[in-house]
């Protein structure tokens, strides 16, 4: 079935209806994006590059995203979102470092719930412990350039990706100041924008002098 970037032309073509997978070239029909939103783990195509899962954002439908974990509470352990937008809680102090499928969760487990010994009540590193020893057991920590097992990105390495598998068409993708998120606030050009991008050959109501009739259809818009 062809599929074209004109639903009222194409009354088939619906926003988030179709599945596709994110690393093929032409999942989706020209300028509509290949997104994760909601919960259910489901790559889909929709017309334009708007709320989605693993975008930092907590939208709705999804109980959280990145760090943000809205509501979520645990009232023992550690709560980390997984990459599907649900989140879990971890048993911080269980001496086992637990990690969600992409690697994000507790940077260390030293067995006790104690601050100030190099490793938080939280199961996180505590930076200060490691700049005063300047131990070898601290080299894995946000901003030593290298993506260790909690990190999505670090700054200036950002593992590969950049603004287009955001759904954007360029600009400059950053990564967030905890190394766990994305940052696309200086991402430019997205379909649903109003601009016809180099990429795209219609953007909301500016369609480019193109009809249904450019596409075999005797009416329609």
């Amino acid at each position: 079935m062809l599929l074209f970037p004109f639903s009222a032309c194409e009354t088939d073509l619906k926003d988030g209806h179709y599945t596709c997978d994110p690393n093929e070239p032409g999942a989706c029909p020209d300028a509509w994006v290949c997104q994760l939103r909601g919960t259910d783990g489901i790559y889909r195509c929709y017309e334009s590059a708007g709320a989605y899962c693993q975008n930092g954002v907590l939208d709705p439908g999804e109980i959280c995203d990145g760090t943000d974990l809205g509501d979520f509470t645990c009232e023992n352990g550690f709560a980390i979102c997984l990459t599907n937008c649900t989140a879990i809680c971890t048993e911080c102090g269980n001496g086992e470092i637990e990690l969600n499928e992409r690697g994000v969760g507790e940077e260390c487990d030293d067995g006790n719930s104690d601050d100030g010994d190099g490793c938080s009540s939280e199961c996180l590193i505590e930076r200060s412990y490691c700049v005063e020893r300047d131990s070898d057991e601290c080299l894995n920590w946000c901003g030593d350039g290298t993506i260790n097992g909690p990190e999505l990105c670090e700054p200036g390495n950002l593992g590969g990706y950049d603004c287009t598998d955001f759904g954007f068409h360029d600009g400059t993708l950053a990564c967030s100041t905890d190394c766990r998120t994305f940052d696309p606030s200086q991402c430019e050009g997205f379909c649903g924008d109003g601009i016809i991008q180099d990429v795209e050959v219609c953007d909301g109501i500016q369609q480019n002098q193109l009809s249904c009739w450019d596409f075999f259809f005797t009416g329609g818009g």
